[in-house]
């Protein structure tokens, strides 16, 4: 339906922060939209979360909006650019059901009046009318369409701006040992998971390529191993046996298949020698399988009546950190590279109440770069998902996230120990985005704004060419 599409709400008079990027002088009433978010409540589950982006230089100005809770989900994107002939803004609009619509800005007083020709995946053209008013922090619309000779009221809503700072937080790019690193993460977009990483202009690029149209069925990105990102990549429509596989690919290259073994949600991680464990199904148990460098498999590192997942080596290799149920509930479990000498790290009986994979008790969980501590996401069934700290020698833990209200899951370290990334619903239940915080704790900084879910960062070097 097209009545709960809010793309009039972008012309916005500037107010507000500003955006890390500067927008072309003709496009100054749009400046403070740029690395901000804007939410509705529709009522019934159903909020309208809008994003804005500036392209090319500030040049244009790219808004992506999402209907969470709506089934399917609808989708919006649109783009606003100088129309130098007629001087004034125009825009375009493109939607999930194959509707587009195109129109600009007439300034009023104490309002914003935004024309619209909107036409239907079928073709049929509608004329709308929406009236924007402002506030300091927010704004109110009402979309009008007309029907023979008469304009009727279709559409009221109130929308007001998310929290938590601009678009580009200051921390990135991060400089450590001669390499400049950035963060990427999982966006699900169009109802499919796909990843993408900050570049240096502070632009969103996708880390990989589909070899083929059939192939760009979505991934998910886990883990790094020397040059090449690790991720779970779904199948096209053509295999017969479709869902996840191994993949891996360099930053912005073709992705390429390590085997046709199916994983289910298995994650994967590789040593320094490059033999890798990746998590698959065996027998009806999931297990942590030996991947050799030239993607065959080499049967399970355990076995046993449990089950095994989320393997992840230390950075020098002598370390290996994954998540196993052997002692009846989902517990972190530590042991030497080769899988010798297990021992489990956590044991918390408010945890045991949490059998399910996705993701209860404890875990998933990361190395820091020393191999000395680890965060990991800890969920009580009473409390939510916090980011969690372990020293490994003393065992002591410390919950670094109580302080917010939201879901926190997912943290990645930074290379020199002193960050942690994760994704947070503290913005917006509901809505999960990536923060970076202090490895201790404290203040977190937003570093992404989508109206989609944005999951498990991970921290990754830019070589020359993408900086």
């Amino acid at each position: 339906m097209h009545t709960k599409r809010p793309l009039f709400v972008v012309l916005l008079a500037a107010f507000g922060q500003a955006s890390a990027e500067q927008l072309r002088v003709e496009l100054a009433p749009l400046e403070a939209l740029s690395g901000h978010c804007w939410i509705a409540d529709f009522g019934q589950g159903k909020r309208d979360v809008q994003c804005f982006q500036p392209m090319y230089g500030g040049q244009l100005l790219h808004n992506t909006h999402m209907i969470v809770g709506s089934e399917p989900r609808y989708e919006g994107l649109t783009v606003y650019s100088w129309d130098g002939e007629h001087k004034r803004i125009r825009f375009h609009y493109f939607t999930s059901q194959g509707a587009v619509s195109e129109g600009h800005a007439l300034p009023t007083e104490g309002a914003l009046v935004f024309p619209e020709l909107h036409r239907s995946s079928e073709g049929q053209l509608t004329e709308l009318e929406t009236r924007m008013t402002l506030g300091n922090d927010h704004y109110s619309v009402i979309t009008r369409r007309k029907s023979g000779s008469e304009w009727r009221d279709e559409f009221r809503a109130d929308y007001k701006r998310l929290q938590g700072g601009g678009a580009t937080a200051p921390l990135l790019p991060l400089k450590h040992q001669d390499q400049v690193w950035t963060l990427a993460w999982n966006r699900q977009t169009n109802q499919q998971w796909n990843a993408v990483f900050r570049a240096i202009d502070g632009s969103l690029q996708p880390v990989s390529i589909a070899r083929t149209i059939d192939d760009d069925a979505g991934h998910w990105l886990w883990d790094r191993y020397q040059d090449q990102l690790l991720m779970l990549c779904r199948s096209g429509k053509s295999d017969p046996q479709p869902g996840w596989r191994a993949c891996r690919a360099a930053l912005g290259s073709q992705r390429a298949l390590v085997n046709n073994l199916r994983l289910g949600d298995g994650l994967w991680s590789c040593h320094t020698s490059g033999e890798c464990l990746v998590g698959a199904q065996q027998d009806g148990r999931r297990r942590l399988l030996r991947i050799g460098a030239d993607g065959i498999a080499h049967g399970a590192l355990y076995q046993g009546d449990w089950e095994d997942a989320d393997p992840q080596y230390s950075v020098d290799g002598k370390q290996l950190l994954f998540r196993s149920n052997r002692s009846g509930s989902w517990e972190l479990w530590l042991a030497a590279a080769d899988g010798s000498q297990p021992r489990q790290l956590t044991n918390d009986p408010a945890n045991d109440a949490v059998a399910s994979h996705h993701y209860g008790g404890e875990g998933p969980a990361r190395f820091a770069p020393g191999g000395d501590w680890i965060a990991w996401v800890r969920r009580f069934p009473d409390r939510g998902f916090d980011i969690w700290r372990m020293d490994l020698a003393s065992g002591v833990v410390r919950n670094l996230t109580e302080a917010h209200i939201g879901d926190d899951s997912y943290p990645a370290v930074s290379p020199d120990g002193h960050w942690i990334a994760f994704d947070s619903e503290r913005d917006s239940a509901g809505d999960s985005e990536i923060f970076v915080m202090p490895s201790e704790g404290g203040d977190a900084q937003r570093i992404s704004w989508s109206p989609g879910a944005d999951l498990a960062p991970i921290w990754i070097p830019l070589n020359k060419e993408l900086r």
